[in-house]
């Protein structure tokens, strides 16, 4: 009789643990879905910072080796990329970057820098002169020409017009081919007309030191074509 009394209450005790078991799995599993449905339909209020400094909600942001986007390509072109805007300089294998936006004399431009070797310098280009080409080659890519200018070590400011090609399907921006304008320049206005730049500006008079403003001016056109510059 006491054999069977201690079985009994020995199986109501294992019933009991069961019971007890099952209800901690069953509240363990309930948390763990709550978490799930928090974290990925409730994250309006969760707020990552990319890696170029930009702050993103949770949701929007891309994660991992594909978090980088291109802020000089989102402000300039509203994309979205991790392509960045990449300067060739002229008469050289060397590209350069253009990552910052900076002041100029007043005027917001964006910048670059580059090494080679020992060889350190900027490139800077002026995006308020951004300026579009009638030039139809693609229906996914936009032509535009651009002043940018070079300096390294030396006491030299180099002028360039660039010709760029917008690739919207891509989401890149092709340096296509560059013209130099001069050393220590200044640009007054830069125009199109179809497939043609005319730019205008200033440049050192033959009596003129290097260190002064220019004072000589000087009116160009340019012909484009998807392939490059030549002069008229």
């Amino acid at each position: 009789m006491a054999l069977n009394i201690s079985l009994k209450n020995m199986k109501e005790k294992m019933k009991t643990i069961k019971i007890l078991a099952t209800t901690i799995l069953i509240i363990i599993i309930i948390i763990a879905i709550a978490g799930i449905i928090k974290f990925n339909f409730i994250n309006d209020d969760i707020y990552i910072r990319n890696s170029d400094g930009t702050i993103e909600k949770y949701d929007e942001a891309k994660h991992g080796n594909g978090s980088y986007h291109s802020k000089v390509m989102l402000k300039l072109f509203n994309i979205k990329t991790p392509n960045d805007f990449i300067i060739h300089i002229p008469e050289s294998e060397m590209t350069c970057k253009l990552n910052e936006f900076i002041m100029i004399d007043s005027t917001e431009m964006i910048k670059g820098n580059y090494t080679d070797g020992v060889e350190k310098g900027i490139v800077v280009l002026d995006n308020l002169k951004i300026t579009t080409l009638n030039i139809n080659e693609s229906k996914d890519k936009n032509y535009f020409i651009a002043p940018f200018f070079v300096s390294n070590q030396g006491t030299g400011v180099f002028y360039y017009l660039g010709l760029f090609a917008l690739d919207t399907k891509e989401m890149t921006v092709n340096h296509i081919d560059s013209y130099l304008l001069g050393d220590r320049i200044k640009i007054l206005s830069l125009n199109s007309d179809g497939n043609k730049g005319h730019i205008k500006f200033k440049e050192h008079s033959i009596k003129q030191a290097m260190a002064e403003e220019p004072n000589e001016k000087k009116d160009i056109v340019i012909k484009v074509t998807a392939k490059g510059f030549s002069k008229n």
